[in-house]
């Protein structure tokens, strides 16, 4: 089952696919504080990466995180990304950790980050399952699509955060 779905009201990109199946748009950007990182946010890009020729995964450094830290988490996505998954995908996935709040940035501001990443406005999708960054990301008329968070809330980093507290 595909974790995408179009959400009414917040986009209206009508994204198509080529002849091989995957997006019209050949770059993802998908975003997160990923903290813990889990294997929901792995099913998660793993199924994006189905659907696009290259991911950005960008890992959000915040002074809210609970569990480890922003570049602990690049770190195990990386070696996730970089040792296993080569082997059973072809789809380049780049780890960063930046300090962007998507739920506030210009058109500027994000064309900028997609030249500092190499990818380019016209091929490239931002994915999120936060509101309002998709509101924000329509406001700034940048191209986004829906993505169920952590797997339709089978895995979720709050529950995970808890059971560590506990």
């Amino acid at each position: 089952m595909s974790t995408f779905k179009d959400l009414q009201g917040l986009t209206g990109v009508n994204v198509s696919r080529d002849i091989s199946g995957k997006q019209e748009y050949k770059t993802a950007v998908f975003s997160g504080r990923f903290d813990p990182p889990h294997i929901g946010h792995i099913l998660t890009i793993m199924d994006i990466m189905r659907q696009y020729s290259k991911v950005v995964v960008v890992v959000l450094d915040r002074s809210s995180r609970e569990v480890c830290n922003a570049m602990e988490a690049a770190e195990i996505f990386n070696l996730i990304f970089d040792h296993i998954l080569p082997r059973i995908a072809r789809t380049k996935v780049d780890v960063i950790v930046n300090h962007i709040h998507f739920a506030e940035i210009t058109y500027s501001e994000y064309d900028l980050f997609l030249r500092n990443i190499g990818a380019c406005s016209n091929h490239t999708v931002y994915l999120s399952g936060n509101q309002d960054v998709l509101r924000n990301m329509n406001k700034q008329q940048i191209r986004n699509r829906y993505i169920t968070r952590s797997m339709d809330r089978i895995y979720e980093g709050t529950k995970i955060r808890k059971y560590l507290e506990a």
